[in-house]
């Protein structure tokens, strides 16, 4: 007889007797027969446990998961020292969802026998899908330990240095893997994700596509692929695997909710919001989906202000409301002459864009009011990091922490002010300050620009453009604290060039620009810019964004602004990358247009900063408004519209003063570092 293979019951080899008889049905898979011969078997010998275990094997290969668990019982009582068995009713209990019926039969599979690598593997698995990673770790370990050349166990400790955010450990593991099964698809695509979580794009393309030679119907293979092409902008690429992947796993919310994202990006707002929420109703406890539909939500040009937020209550509801508080009792200390424990929580102390904002906040801190503490969501640490590092007191790397854990820690250090700069995108930790571990807590709008949705937050940070007064009812926060200043400031990365001269200046026609994200620019604003364009003898329009690469992409574009009559030739759909190119660019365009009802806000600022001067409209708060607010704080205001009729005639008006242009472009600069966007420790000193 054969150790049982890892979460399978064991085989029995066939020989000649009326017992082996139905060993061998059960090998040809003819489970009817098996089932038939090992109950005949039980009824003439009660106590025959290789009777009973066929019988448990027969009947849970036909899905009979009752009677399987009751034959699995009877054999594994009859012979108590036998592991496998107690194994075996560990895999057949998981099977019929006894996760602790399991988990206590693996444990007495090991008290029969220590060292008996399937069931500590077995135990591994089962305890990893319930969350308990410390522990999975050590058993896998063992089972590794016991049979070394065990795989299965290899690719699930990779599992677990993924969940745990040890991602070069993981991708260490299942290439591990891989070299001892070349064709295992399930760890290639394993290794996929992993990669993908690297940002290591061309490895993890590699790898998928293994993946699917080796199995060419595996849905999470294409809905990885589909994801990667995702986050390279190849949307209609994506959107063919992710439909490949629904193909062979139709209710799989993820990649629901994936092609949700992927209409989103197409600007099919009224299509994605409707998968959203199948994806939801599929799994309603599907919080990162749930967030997506609230960015679909802002995106669409149809809804009002108070539909969207009702929409980040529901969120609340679903996945925040209700969670178990940190602590009983706060236990910070009173003396109201310490200084204060700043808690700063983010995805995003690394290389990414938004470290040209947090670096300020941080910057401008004052250290003698505030001890700071980072709590980093990073999954790969770099330069930036051991930068952000030298400006806290106190560093707390949360990768892989529950929230339950990080919370824990939270209280633990006692903070007083807990910040969020993360809101809902990519990494968020919401799901912490849903269980209130600090007795302070407060959203800034840097992370998605609006409102957190949770009814445990006290206070969002806004200024009075963002947020106007009497728009506070679209804020779960219990206070809109609005600085008398925009509430970021900005530190350029080094290299970027100084303004460059107005390019109409030479080319004797204006050139319009968007460098942003691309579902932005809705039929409402493409019916907008052609009305521009239109107005404006030769002038043209660079759209510069990822998408664009996408031949496909733009032919999209390119029919959207035919329909109002903008010939091909008036466009310039383009993607500049590296940055410095994109930096360059800026160099090739007169005036940058805002998209709305949702705003730029990195690529506002970036415009400014090269010398650009930017045409908004305020819509709904915040996401509306950001244009609002940084043209304030930059002293022009008269580039700011209330309607779509005054933008269009703003747009037409500064494109007939060139010489006008080009002595804004040229003080642009002085403007900016003479303005709050400059002013690191001003934000330090309001923030206090």
């Amino acid at each position: 007889m054969t150790d049982l293979a890892p979460d399978k019951p064991r085989t029995l080899a066939p020989k000649s007797t009326p017992l082996d008889k139905a060993a061998a049905a059960l090998a040809a898979g003819d489970l009817a027969r098996a089932a038939m011969l090992a109950a005949r078997e039980t009824h003439a010998d009660p106590d025959n446990a290789l009777a009973w275990e066929i019988l448990s094997l027969a009947t849970y290969r036909r899905g009979a998961m009752g009677a399987a668990v009751e034959a699995a019982r009877k054999a594994a009582r009859i012979s108590p020292a036998s592991a496998h068995r107690f194994a075996n009713l560990g895999v057949i209990l998981r099977a019929a969802g006894n996760l602790p019926g399991a988990e206590d039969a693996y444990i007495q599979a090991l008290a029969v026998d220590p060292a008996f690598a399937p069931a500590h593997q077995n135990l591994g698995n089962l305890l990893l899908d319930l969350g308990r990673l410390e522990e999975a770790e050590a058993r896998l370990n063992e089972a590794l330990r016991l049979a070394p050349g065990v795989f299965e166990a290899r690719r699930s400790l990779g599992l677990v240095y993924q969940r745990t955010g040890r991602l070069p450990e993981a991708v260490e593991a299942l290439e591990a893997v891989g070299a001892a099964a070349p064709t295992h698809a399930q760890a290639l695509n394993d290794l996929g994700a992993c990669l993908m979580a690297l940002d290591q794009a061309p490895r993890a393309k590699a790898a998928l596509e293994k993946a699917l030679a080796a199995n060419p119907d595996f849905p999470d293979a294409h809905g990885n692929l589909g994801a990667l092409y995702l986050r390279g902008g190849q949307l209609f690429a994506a959107r063919a695997q992710t439909q490949a992947a629904l193909a062979g796993a139709p209710n799989e919310a993820r990649w629901i909710s994936n092609l949700a994202v992927i209409a989103k990006d197409l600007g099919e707002f009224d299509d994605a919001e409707v998968l959203f929420r199948q994806a939801l109703e599929l799994r309603p406890d599907y919080a990162n989906g749930h967030a997506n539909l609230l960015f679909c939500l802002n995106y669409s040009p149809d809804k009002s202000a108070e539909t969207i937020f009702e929409e980040y209550r529901r969120w609340d509801a679903a996945h925040a409301a209700g969670k178990p508080a940190a602590v009983a009792r706060f236990a910070n200390d009173a003396n109201p002459n310490r200084r204060l424990r700043l808690g700063l929580v983010s995805p995003d102390f690394r290389e990414h864009s938004a470290r040209h904002y947090l670096e300020p906040i941080l910057a401008g801190l004052d250290h003698q009011a505030f001890e700071v503490f980072c709590y980093a969501e990073l999954a790969r640490p770099d330069a930036w990091t051991e930068r952000f590092k030298a400006m806290a007191d106190h560093w707390r790397p949360t990768a892989g922490l529950t929230d339950e854990a990080m919370a824990a820690r939270i209280a633990l250090d006692r903070i007083d002010v807990l910040l969020d700069l993360g809101g809902h995108t990519a990494g968020s930790r919401l799901g912490v300050f849903a269980r209130r571990p600090a007795p302070v807590q407060v959203a800034h709008f840097l992370g998605h620009g609006y409102t957190s949705g949770l009814t445990q937050m006290d206070a969002f940070i806004a200024d009075g453009e963002l947020a106007p007064e009497g728009s506070d009812h679209l804020f779960s926060e219990r206070q809109v604290v609005r600085l008398p200043r925009i509430p970021l400031a900005y530190v350029p990365p080094e290299g970027m060039p100084a303004p460059s001269p107005a390019p109409a200046l030479a080319n004797g026609h204006v050139t319009f620009g968007y460098f942003g994200r691309p579902e932005r620019i809705n039929a409402r604003v493409v019916a907008a810019w052609s009305r521009i364009l239109l107005a404006v003898p030769g002038a043209r329009l660079m759209l510069n964004s990822k998408a664009f690469a996408d031949p496909q992409f733009q032919g999209m574009f390119e029919a959207r602004f035919a329909h109002h009559g903008v010939a091909a030739d008036r466009l310039q759909l383009t993607y500049t990358s590296p940055q410095p190119r994109t930096w360059d660019a800026y160099g090739q365009i007169d005036i940058a247009l805002d998209p709305f009802p949702h705003n730029a806000g990195a690529t506002t600022i970036e415009a400014l900063w090269l010398g650009v001067p930017v045409l908004t409209l305020k819509d709904r708060p915040s996401v509306g408004r950001f244009g609002a607010s940084i043209l304030a704080a930059m002293g022009l205001a008269n580039w700011v519209a209330d309607d779509v009729d005054a933008y269009v005639a703003k747009a037409v008006e500064a494109a007939g003063n060139i010489d006008t242009l080009a002595a804004l472009r040229a003080g642009m600069r002085q403007r900016f570092l003479a303005s709050p966007l400059a002013d690191a420790p001003g934000l330090g000193r309001d923030l206090g």
